[in-house]
């Protein structure tokens, strides 16, 4: 499905796959137009909006200067973009990752500790990230413990 500005404006940027971005060795320019207009949505300042802009990175891939910016948002008061926040950072290098991904778990609403379960597991490569999931099969939540359980 090609992108277009009312997509991006719609918030059906995770109706976009990685293919339709361009492949090649550098960034195709819609691959650019995407990320610009992402860099512009985690700042707004409707939380949903920031939140559906970090998920939608988790989606598309970034940049990296970005995940600098998840990492931040892993303190936000709205936890849709601590979510969101998790979501981004499955995509992200695992030494940045991981550390806030596992300090997540202990987030006080359980989609957010969903959330970073689930970014955890793109990151099972790190034995970091393998015994943060493992701590997971313990949370409270159900959902929780069971996608901790099945990445294991």
């Amino acid at each position: 499905m090609p992108w277009s500005p009312s997509t991006v404006a719609a918030g059906r940027l995770t109706d976009i796959s990685p293919a339709d971005l361009g492949t090649g060795a550098g960034i195709a320019p819609e691959r650019d137009a995407v990320h610009a207009a992402l860099v512009g949505l985690v700042d707004d300042p409707d939380s949903l909006v920031r939140a559906a802009a970090y998920g939608a990175l988790g989606t598309t891939g970034y940049p990296a200067p970005l995940a600098a910016r998840a990492v931040t948002a892993l303190a936000d008061p709205a936890w849709q973009v601590r979510a969101g926040a998790a979501t981004a950072l499955s995509v992200a290098h695992a030494d940045t990752a991981v550390p806030v991904l596992a300090k997540a778990l202990a987030d006080p609403n359980a989609d957010v500790r969903k959330a970073a379960v689930l970014a955890l597991t793109h990151h099972r490569a790190s034995e970091a990230a393998r015994a943060a999931l493992a701590t997971a099969t313990t949370d409270s939540d159900a959902d929780v413990r069971a996608y901790a359980t099945r990445a294991l």
